[in-house]
């Protein structure tokens, strides 16, 4: 995931604007997105569903 920023996006007319101003901040990463709508309406965002869940070491 290195030079790769990930935007969160929510079906709103500033969507585009925010990408595009990514794009001139850092030319040189691959800017994607990611349609949080239904992440959101449960109450997450990007954050929550993201974190790491590790298996303990004590089978």
């Amino acid at each position: 995931m290195q030079n790769l920023i990930i935007i969160p996006i929510y079906d709103k007319k500033e969507d585009a604007q925010v990408v595009k101003q990514f794009e001139i901040l850092f030319p040189s990463y691959t800017i994607r997105t990611i349609d949080c709508n239904e992440i959101a309406i449960e109450g997450g965002i990007l954050n929550c569903i993201s974190w790491n869940v590790y298996k303990s070491k004590n089978y």
